[in-house]
């Protein structure tokens, strides 16, 4: 008489680990260290475009070599709205998950020809010399220049630089490739997503496989931008550990994304663009303060095992050594008022307010 074979059963799980106790860095590290913090976009130096960008970074971390520090801090590098400077923010992200390219030095860029070939020379030569960084005019020329040298990469890059960036798209993959229809969407509708065609606001996957097959060149670009980003703060990472600081580059991390943005319309059961996260009334604002960001779905972080959380912890934590959470509202509770994804002309100032994060 034979026995039944034993049925083989497999399942996943999803651990989430907390320490007793933060990492305190390997055994050599000094029983106490110490850091200096700095807005990266207002570092001026004789050679930025008016506007700090990664290679002052590197002139950052060899000077906390010097002095002995540990770590250098920077304001959110996350990727704005780059074609709406007056909304500088750093605090008010359209993603973050990617990065800001006004930090991208186009001088470092090897398809760059250089201020004079690229006719830029008196502009940035104004820009080094304003009392306040001009927005509007520092992306004007960092845009010219990036598309300049786009355009120079696609028509001979070398077979190196191809190669290294077909490398960061598969490695971004699908997150990345949406991204950047959402950016060339977000230009040639030029609407809030929620007011986009229905095939667009779902973000259909087939009608952006449409897209990248019908503008491969825009969609490109936007994927360019963010290889270069990608490529100088990885460089700056690798600096921080040659010049061994204990602790490295030590990013922010913004409490929430802003409604119309790439993260609250590429997940919308995570992100919650209904609601905007704010502070509650106190006796300085007896209304309360709404940020006007969209932050995450508690209860759909939960279903779905905090993926969405720890892919947006990744995509700093990459290049830090150490992450701040914005007011650590990030990480225990939000207060949040209730929106309307509906055209910003539509009346707004009725919000009934609660806690919906404990």
């Amino acid at each position: 008489m034979s026995l039944p074979r034993r049925a083989v059963a497999t399942e996943e799980a999803t651990l989430i680990v907390c320490p007793q106790r933060a990492y305190q860095g390997a055994q050599t590290t000094a029983g106490r260290t110490w850091g200096f913090a700095a807005q990266l976009y207002g570092v001026r130096s004789a050679r930025n475009w008016g506007h700090g960008d990664f290679t002052d970074l590197l002139a950052l971390i060899d000077l906390a070599a010097e002095l002995g520090a540990s770590a250098v801090g920077l304001n959110p590098l996350h990727a704005l709205f780059d074609d709406r400077p007056a909304e500088p923010s750093p605090y008010f992200p359209n993603s973050r998950l990617f990065l800001n390219p006004l930090y991208i030095d186009l001088d470092a860029v090897p398809e760059f020809p250089g201020l004079r070939p690229a006719g830029l020379g008196q502009t940035v030569e104004r820009l080094r010399n304003t009392a306040m960084v001009d927005y509007p005019a520092v992306a004007e020329a960092k845009r010219r220049a990036l598309e300049l040298a786009y355009g120079n990469f696609c028509a001979a890059g070398a077979p190196e630089r191809r190669e290294a960036f077909d490398r960061f798209r598969r490695a971004r993959g699908s997150v990345l490739a949406r991204f950047t229809c959402f950016e060339v969407l977000r230009r040639k509708l030029d609407a809030p997503w929620w007011e986009w065609p229905p095939a667009w606001r779902e973000a259909d996957q087939a009608a952006l496989d449409d897209l990248q097959r019908s503008e491969p060149r825009d969609v490109g670009f936007v994927a360019f931008v963010q290889w270069l980003a990608h490529e100088q703060l990885d460089r700056c990472r690798g600096r921080a550990r040659e010049r061994r600081l204990a602790i490295g580059l030590y990013l922010d991390v913004a409490v929430g994304v802003r409604r119309d943005g790439f993260d609250a319309w590429s997940d919308r059961s995570a992100i919650l663009p209904g609601l905007t996260v704010g502070a509650p009334p106190d006796a300085l604002n007896r209304s309360g303060q709404d940020w006007g960001l969209a932050a995450f779905n508690p209860v759909a972080l939960e279903d779905r095992q905090f993926e969405p959380y720890v892919r947006m912890l990744r995509a700093s934590m990459q290049y830090a050594g150490a992450i701040r959470l914005d007011h650590v509202l990030g990480l225990k509770r939000c207060f949040s008022f209730r929106r309307e994804c509906r055209p910003p002309t539509a009346p707004t100032s009725a919000f009934r307010s609660r806690r919906f994060w404990r």
